[in-house]
C-alpha cells in the first residue's frame, strides 16, 4: 500500500479544498491541518507507475486497486480546486487515466471532456486522451496513430498480437512525461482490447465475429463493454440464459438491455421481445432509447396507458419487434390475446423489486408467476436494485439460486455526503456507511439577507433562522441550491408532495422581498420560463403555486403533475436548459437526469420511514455516470437528535441492503394504525379469519374496514385505507385463479399454483400452510363459476366480488341504460364504481365525482373544476386544487378508466349488450376519461403526438371540427395547417414543441 494514514488525511485535505472552491468559500477558512495535499501528487504518480509497471510485467495489479481508487479521487478533487487552476488540464488528464484503468468509464469520459489542452503532458498523453475520447464518445475521430487498434475494434481482420506490437512501439523513454504516459497508454490499449465489444460479444453470445461486424462498423456503436454489461455476459444472459440482475443506479442498465436484444435477434433466437417497466415515464425513456439504438434491426413499440388493445398490436410487420409495457398493460393484453404470450421469445422485467410494492406488487408477482408457469423455456431477465436476497428470487424464478448477475462491486460515480449544520454555516462531510464519522468540514459564510418589509412588519431574513425548523430547513435548501447551481444542476427533495406549495410560495416571497437568488433565477431563460408557466396555467389556472417556483428558476417534479408538464421538466433538465427541480420520490423512479447535487429536506412521510432501497435509489440518481465524475448529497434536515441520526445512518449505509419481500404476504401480516395508535395491533391470523369467513360477501371490504375500526379504534377513513391494502393481494389471487380455471380442462392443482408463487417460495413452513389454506378457500369460492365467467373475472382484474357485482350492474336496468344511451348517465356508473372503492366514497359523494368527471372530460382546468365543485356543494368539505389533482390523476385517469374497460369486457361477451355501437361508445368514453378530452380527435392527439389534454384541445381547434379521428388523416390535416401548428409549438416548452414538430415532419 502506497497510501497510508498520512496520505489518507492529505486526500481529505484535498477534497476539502475542492469543496471550498465548489462552495465559493475562501480556502483559508479551512482549518490548518499541518498537511500539504499537493504532496499527494507524488504518492499518486507513484501509485500509477507501480500499477502500470505491474501490468507491463504481466501481473494483474489487483493489489493496487484501492490505492488507484484513492488516486482517482485525489486527481478529481485537485482538478476542482481553484488553487490548482494553472495545472487543471494536467490533473484532469491524470484523473482520466486513473478512472480508465479502474474501469470507471463514465468518470473517465467526463474527465476527458474537461481537458482543454491534451498536450499538457506531451505527445503520449495527447494520444492517450485521443484514445479514451474515441473509446467513450460516439462522435470522436479515431486516433490516426492507433490504426491497428481501431481496425481491431471495428471487426477487421486484425490480430491481437499486431495491436500489441503497435502499442509496444509507442513505449518510449525520450522524456519523463512520455515515458510515464506511454506505459499508461500501453495498458489502456490492452484493457481496451480485453473489454471491447469486438472481443467479448462473440465470446458471450457464441456468434462469430462475422455476425457482429456490421454492428462494430457503425459510428454509433459502443467500443467497450462496461462493467455491468460484462457481468451479464459472464452469467450467460447474452447467450440466452436467465438471470436476476441486481445493478446499482447509473451502471448502464439500458445499454445492457439493448445489447441483450441485439444479441438474441442476431442469433435468430428471438423475434418478439417484451420489456416491462413500472412507470409510463420509464417506459417512454426505454422505448425511445431502444428505438434509437435498434433502428437497424427491430421495430420498437410502446403500449399506451389506455386499457385497450393498441392498433399497432394487431399489425404483422416483417422483422424483429420489441414491445414495451407497464406490468398492468402487459397483463391486460395477455389476458385478451394469448398470442402475445405464445409468440414472445424473451421477457425483460425492469425494476423487478416492484415485487414488494404494497399497491402493485401482488399483481406484478402473479403476472410473473403466470409467465414463468406457462412459458418455462423462454429467456427471462429480471433487473433490480441491489437486494439482500437475490439468490432467493433467482431460485423462485429460475429454480437456480446461482443465476445472478451482481453489480455490488461495480464502480459508480463517487458521491460525497454533507451534513448542513450550525444553522447552515458548517458542512460536515461524512462517511456514507457511518455518518457519525467526519472526514472533513467546511465553514460557509451564510450571512442572512435582510428582506424588504411592509409597514409594521418585523424584520425578515433569508435564510430564516427564527421560524419553525421545517421553514429553516426549506430556506437552507433554497440557499444552497442557489449557491451551488453554477457547478451543476440541483434537486431539492421533499418527502411529501404537500411540502412543495409552501416551498414555491416562499420562492415567490423571496423574489418580491428582494432576496438575492440570482443563480436560480438565471438558470433558465425567461422565454423558457414563460412557456413552461403558460402550460402550467392552462392546466391549473392562473395564480397557481407552481408558476411561482418557475419564475424563480425552480421546476416541479412529482407524480400527479398534469399533462406533459413532468416530461417537459425532465427535458429541460436533461438538455441543461434549467438547473433546479424540487421533487418528491419520483426522482428515484427510474428516469435519469443529470443532477450533481441532491439537497434533502427530510425523509419521514407522515409517520413512516422510507425503505432503505428507495432512499438509496434516490441518492443514486445524483451524479449520473458519464455526466459528472463526482456529486454531493447534502442533508439540510437536522441530524442533531439521536432518532434522526439513527434513521439517516440506516438509510445512507450502502451495506444496509434490504430483502425484497412478496407483497402478497401483507395479507398475513399483523396490522396497526401507524398514524393514530402505532402500538395497538391486530394479529394477521385474525385478519385472515375475517377474509376467509366472508370471502363471498359482496361487501367484504366494508366488513374488513369495520373490523379494523373496532379492533384498532381508528377512524373510518383510516379503516378503509387498511382494508384496501389487504384487498389488493386478495383480489390479485382471485383474478389469477380465475384465469387458471378458465384455461384448464382438468382438475386444478391449487397446491402447485400456490407453491409456484414467490410468496410461498420465500416463506417459512407455517406461513406456507396459511397461504395454501387461503388459496384453497379462494379457489373453492370460484369453483362454481363457469369458465366464461372465470375468464371475464381474469380479464377484469377486479377480484371476484367486484367483478360479479359489476356484471350484475351491467345487466341491470341502470347498467343497460348507461351502456345503451352512450354513457350519458355518469352518476349511475359512478355509484357502482364507488361501491368497490370505499376509500374514495369516504371523501367524495357520487354526485361530486360524476361532476368532476364531466368537468374533466369537458376540458376545464383544475382551478375551474375546484371552483365549480365548491359552489355546487357548499355543505361538503371544501375541495382544494391539490385534492382535485389527485382525484383526476389517480381516481379518474387510472381507476375509473379501468372500471370502464371492465364494462367493455362485460358488454363484449354479452349478446344483449355487444352491439357495435355500444362497444364504440364505451371505448370512446373510456378514452375521453383517460385523457380528459371531449372528443376522439383530441384523444388521438394524446395517443399519437403528446399526452396533454390542453395541447390536444388547441391542436384540434386549429384543425377544425371534422369527423375523422384517424391519426394518419389528422396528420395530413396538421401538415396542411403547418404554419398554425408551428406557431402553437413555438409557445410551448421544448419537449412539447419537439413532439408536435416531429409529428408533422415525419
Amino acid at each position: 500500500m502506497i497510501y497510508g494514514k498520512r496520505s489518507d488525511r492529505e486526500l481529505m485535505c484535498a477534497k476539502a479544498k475542492a469543496k471550498a472552491s465548489e462552495f465559493f468559500v475562501d480556502p483559508h477558512s479551512i482549518p490548518d491541518s499541518g498537511l500539504n495535499s499537493a504532496e499527494l501528487h507524488y504518492s499518486s504518480v507513484l501509485t500509477l507507475s507501480t500499477y502500470v509497471n505491474a501490468r507491463l510485467s504481466g501481473a494483474d495489479g489487483l493489489e493496487h486497486m484501492e490505492d488507484l481508487q484513492k488516486t482517482a479521487s485525489f486527481y478529481d478533487a485537485a482538478s476542482n480546486d481553484e488553487g490548482n487552476k494553472p495545472f487543471t488540464d494536467g490533473y484532469w488528464m491524470l484523473a482520466m487515466a486513473t478512472y480508465f484503468l479502474l474501469g470507471n468509464y463514465g468518470s473517465a469520459k467526463v474527465s476527458a471532456a474537461k481537458v482543454h489542452d491534451p498536450s499538457f503532458y506531451g505527445e503520449r498523453a495527447q494520444t492517450l486522451h485521443s484514445l479514451v475520447s474515441y473509446l467513450l464518445e460516439a462522435d470522436m475521430p479515431a486516433p490516426s496513430e492507433l490504426s491497428a487498434l481501431v481496425s481491431y475494434l471495428r471487426g477487421f481482420d486484425m490480430k491481437e498480437e499486431d495491436v500489441i506490437k503497435d502499442a509496444s512501439a509507442l513505449l518510449t523513454k525520450s522524456n519523463p512525461e512520455d515515458a510515464f504516459f506511454s506505459g499508461i497508454l500501453y495498458v489502456a490499449i490492452s484493457d481496451a482490447m480485453s473489454t471491447s465489444i469486438r472481443a467479448l460479444l462473440p465470446r458471450y453470445t457464441g456468434l462469430s465475429i462475422d455476425v457482429w461486424r456490421p454492428y462494430l462498423s457503425m459510428q454509433t456503436s459502443p467500443k467497450l463493454l462496461w462493467q455491468a454489461q460484462r457481468q451479464l455476459g459472464v452469467v450467460g444472459v447474452f447467450a440466452g440464459g436467465n438471470a436476476f440482475v441486481e445493478l446499482p443506479t447509473g451502471s448502464g442498465k439500458t445499454k445492457s438491455i439493448e445489447l441483450l436484444l441485439r444479441a438474441r435477434f442476431l442469433a435468430g433466437k428471438c423475434k418478439l421481445a417484451i420489456v416491462v417497466a413500472p412507470l409510463r415515464a420509464l417506459c417512454s425513456e426505454i422505448a425511445r432509447d431502444l428505438a434509437s439504438a435498434l433502428d437497424d434491426v427491430a421495430k420498437v413499440e410502446q403500449a399506451s396507458e389506455v386499457m385497450e388493445i393498441d392498433s399497432w398490436f394487431t399489425e404483422s410487420p416483417q422483422g424483429f419487434r420489441v414491445m414495451v409495457f407497464t406490468p398492468e398493460k402487459l397483463g391486460f393484453v395477455m389476458h385478451r390475446n394469448a398470442m402475445l404470450r405464445e409468440d414472445s421469445d424473451l421477457f425483460v422485467f425492469d425494476e423487478a423489486h416492484l415485487l414488494d410494492s404494497e399497491s402493485r406488487g401482488p399483481g406484478y408477482e402473479l403476472l410473473l408467476t403466470e409467465i414463468f408457469r406457462t412459458k418455462p423455456d423462454v429467456q427471462k431477465v429480471l433487473m433490480s436494485a441491489v437486494v439482500s436476497n437475490a439468490d432467493e428470487i433467482a431460485k423462485w424464478a429460475f429454480r437456480d439460486s446461482n443465476l445472478i448477475a451482481s453489480g455490488k462491486d461495480i464502480q459508480v460515480t463517487e458521491k460525497s455526503i454533507g451534513l448542513i449544520q450550525n444553522e447552515g454555516t458548517k458542512i460536515s462531510y461524512v462517511e456514507q456507511d457511518d455518518i457519525s464519522s467526519e472526514n472533513y468540514f467546511l465553514c460557509v459564510d451564510v450571512s442572512p439577507q435582510p428582506l424588504k418589509v411592509r409597514k409594521r412588519e418585523k424584520e425578515r431574513f433569508f435564510p430564516d433562522k427564527i421560524s419553525k425548523a421545517s421553514n429553516h430547513t426549506r430556506d437552507l435548501a433554497i440557499y444552497y441550491a442557489n449557491r451551488l447551481l453554477p457547478n451543476g444542476a440541483c434537486a431539492i427533495y421533499v418527502p411529501k408532495q404537500v411540502s412543495l406549495p409552501p416551498m414555491f410560495n416562499r420562492l415567490q416571497e423571496l423574489i418580491q422581498r428582494g432576496a438575492n437568488i440570482s443563480n436560480l433565477q438565471g438558470s433558465m431563460e425567461e422565454i423558457d420560463k414563460e412557456k413552461m408557466s403558460n402550460l402550467v396555467d392552462a392546466h391549473y389556472g392562473k395564480g397557481n403555486w407552481i408558476t411561482s417556483g418557475i419564475r424563480a428558476g425552480v421546476l416541479p417534479h412529482y407524480g400527479d403533475l398534469q399533462g406533459s408538464i413532468r416530461q417537459a421538466v425532465e427535458y429541460e433538465i436533461a438538455k441543461e436548459n434549467a438547473g433546479c427541480i424540487a421533487c418528491t420520490s419520483t426522482l428515484a423512479e427510474g428516469v435519469n437526469l443529470p443532477i450533481k447535487y441532491l439537497i434533502i429536506t427530510g425523509a419521514m412521510r407522515g409517520f413512516g420511514v422510507p425503505r432503505t432501497r428507495d432512499f438509496q435509489n434516490l441518492i443514486g440518481r445524483t451524479a449520473r455516470s458519464g455526466k459528472f465524475s463526482e456529486g454531493s448529497i447534502l442533508l439540510a434536515d437536522s441530524t442533531g437528535d439521536l432518532r434522526s441520526k439513527r434513521m439517516y445512518s440506516s438509510l445512507m449505509r450502502k451495506s444496509n441492503t434490504e430483502r425484497c419481500e412478496s407483497a402478497i404476504l401483507n395479507l398475513l401480516a399483523d396490522a396497526c394504525d401507524k398514524e393514530e395508535n402505532p402500538i395497538k395491533r391486530v394479529a394477521g391470523h385474525d385478519i385472515v379469519k375475517v377474509l376467509l369467513n366472508h370471502i363471498e360477501d359482496p361487501r367484504l371490504e366494508f366488513v374488513l374496514a369495520d373490523f379494523f375500526r373496532q379492533s384498532l379504534g381508528c377512524n373510518k377513513n383510516r379503516a378503509y385505507v387498511l382494508a384496501s391494502r389487504r384487498m389488493r393481494p386478495l383480489e390479485a389471487i382471485e383474478s389469477y385463479l380465475s384465469g387458471v380455471i378458465a384455461a384448464s380442462n382438468d382438475e386444478v392443482d391449487v397446491t402447485n399454483l400456490c407453491s409456484s408463487t414467490y410468496a410461498y417460495a420465500s416463506s417459512d413452513e407455517e406461513t406456507q400452510g396459511r397461504l395454501l389454506k387461503l388459496f384453497q378457500t379462494v379457489y373453492d369460492s370460484l369453483e362454481s363459476v363457469s369458465k366464461e365467467r372465470a375468464s371475464l373475472y381474469h380479464k377484469m382484474q377486479l377480484g371476484a366480488r367486484d367483478a360479479a357485482s359489476l356484471i350484475r350492474w351491467a345487466e341491470s336496468p341502470e347498467g343497460k341504460d348507461f351502456i345503451y344511451n352512450g354513457c350519458s348517465n355518469i352518476v349511475s356508473a359512478v355509484q357502482q364504481f364507488l361501491m368497490s372503492r370505499p376509500d374514495v366514497a369516504a371523501t367524495l359523494s357520487d354526485e361530486q365525482l360524476a361532476d368532476i368527471i364531466e368537468l374533466w372530460v369537458g376540458g376545464n382546468d383544475l382551478s375551474q373544476m375546484t371552483i365549480v365543485l365548491n359552489k355546487n356543494y357548499p355543505s361538503k368539505p371544501k375541495l382544494k386544487i391539490a385534492r382535485m389533482e389527485r382525484v383526476t390523476s389517480k381516481v379518474i385517469r387510472y381507476s375509473f378508466s379501468h372500471f370502464i374497460s371492465c364494462i367493455i369486457d362485460i358488454a363484449s361477451q354479452d349478446a344483449g349488450l355487444s352491439a357495435q355501437s355500444n362497444l364504440e361508445n364505451l371505448a370512446a368514453f373510456q378514452r375521453k376519461v383517460k385523457y380528459g378530452v371531449s372528443n376522439l380527435r383530441e384523444a388521438a392527439v394524446c395517443e399519437k403526438v403528446i399526452d396533454d389534454r390542453v395541447i390536444a384541445k388547441r391542436i384540434v381547434s386549429m384543425l377544425g371540427a371534422k369527423e375523422s379521428s384517424d391519426a394518419n388523416k389528422m396528420k395530413l390535416e396538421a401538415i396542411a395547417s403547418r404554419a398554425k401548428i408551428e406557431q402553437l409549438a413555438d409557445t410551448l416548452p421544448a419537449y412539447c414543441s419537439e413532439r408536435i414538430l416531429g409529428w408533422i415532419s415525419k
